[in-house]
């Protein structure tokens, strides 16, 4: 994920962590220079808890093949949730963006009453296979961290909106980046929003196969042009 909505996740992971003040309801058409103005992330005391050194967000893999994307290690910052239930069925569900050594960004609505977070899993491209393997290049196995802590944003509201549907997980242990994994890159937010040129939006995850990373772009949501008053 990247541009408006990197940006959206980036404000409220500050949020989260004291970075920023946020708006207690805010959606995404609802963000304004104002949100943003006398802002500066860098001198909080907690920046540094974001890896701002510039390695960040580089694909393992940067090839094209026949024109598409080659799959493996091409989004090394994703990682997958596996969820167990008590039957002992463990489901690999949702996935997220690794931010730091400790901390995992995901979405809060991955979160049911009766699901349990088992383990975070990073370097994982097909669930069928261990190792992932493309054209004769295998990445190294897959590893399961432990989850320390979850934290869900507190103004969440399930089934409501999608507003502030965003958790952190924290991991027992740290990430260690190979270039098979790796964090995201979290840009600093501009002054103001209409400095921000997004020509494209990129989604990445398990949508449209269950097993394989895949990736979909975004369709652009179209501006209401007339005000409706009432709805009959």
């Amino acid at each position: 994920m990247d541009g408006m909505m990197m940006m959206m996740m980036m404000m409220i992971f500050f949020h989260i962590f004291g970075l920023i003040p946020f708006p207690a309801v805010i959606a995404s058409s609802q963000i304004s220079s104002r949100t943003l103005r006398n802002q500066d992330p860098t001198k909080h005391k907690n920046w540094h808890l974001l890896n701002n050194d510039g390695y960040c967000g580089v694909s393992h893999n940067q090839r094209i093949i026949g024109g598409v994307d080659a799959g493996l290690g091409k989004y090394p910052w994703i990682v997958r949730l596996g969820f167990i239930y008590e039957e002992g069925d463990v489901l690999l569900k949702c996935a997220g963006s690794i931010v730091n050594e400790k901390y995992v960004l995901t979405a809060n609505h991955c979160f049911q009453p009766n699901d349990e977070l088992g383990f975070v899993r990073a370097g994982e491209y097909d669930e069928r296979t261990n190792p992932d393997c493309e054209d004769d290049v295998c990445a190294p196995e897959y590893i399961d961290f432990n989850v320390e802590k979850i934290i869900n944003h507190k103004e969440y509201r399930d089934g409501v909106s999608f507003v502030n549907d965003i958790t952190l997980i924290r991991i027992e242990g740290e990430f260690e980046f190979d270039g098979w994994y790796i964090l995201i890159c979290m840009n600093i937010v501009p002054k103001s929003i209409e400095d921000m040129k997004i020509p494209l939006v990129k989604l990445a995850g398990m949508e449209i196969s269950p097993h394989i990373l895949t990736t979909k772009r975004a369709r652009p949501m179209m501006k209401m042009r007339r005000h409706m008053s009432s709805i009959a």
